[in-house]
């Protein structure tokens, strides 16, 4: 399966979760009406392919991409005092982290991707928040990684 294929079966499954709803999933570089929303980006950093072949005739058997996944969510405007700036942040990283509770909910219920695949599961992830205007940004990094006969 073209890795194409897989990222669009992750945006489809994501796109009808319920825990999903108000999340835009992109597979490419969002809109700029997107910027200061919550969304999701899936493998526009970065996808990378391993394949373990036979030794003879050397024919692929597995594939395993690494999907690299972005969350952005914005918390409300800062401005004030500093109690102010400290919620902005909070509401942006518990945004943030509730998408990702959806997606690893959804690889856990789903975790061949409709049959497309062998096997789709979340296997790290990094969190960075910080202030930015107007409001608090925080930014989850993760990645999810899909083995499946080549």
């Amino acid at each position: 399966m073209a890795v194409d294929v897989v990222l669009e079966a992750l945006c489809d499954g994501l796109r009808g979760t319920a825990g999903m709803a108000g999340v835009a999933v992109y597979s490419g570089l969002p809109p700029l009406e997107a910027l200061g929303q919550l969304y999701c980006l899936l493998g526009v950093e970065q996808t990378r392919a391993e394949l373990e072949t036979l030794t003879l005739p050397h024919v692929p058997v597995w594939a395993q991409y690494s999907v690299q996944m972005v969350i952005v969510a914005y918390g409300a405007p800062e401005g004030g005092p500093t109690g102010q700036i400290e919620a902005s942040i909070r509401n942006a990283r518990t945004a943030a982290v509730a998408v990702l509770g959806s997606v690893d909910a959804y690889l856990r219920s789903d975790s061949t991707l409709a049959g497309r695949v062998d096997d789709a599961r979340l296997v790290s992830w990094t969190l960075e928040q910080s202030p930015a205007d107007p409001g608090s940004m925080a930014r989850i990094s993760a990645e999810i990684r899909v083995r499946e006969h080549a």
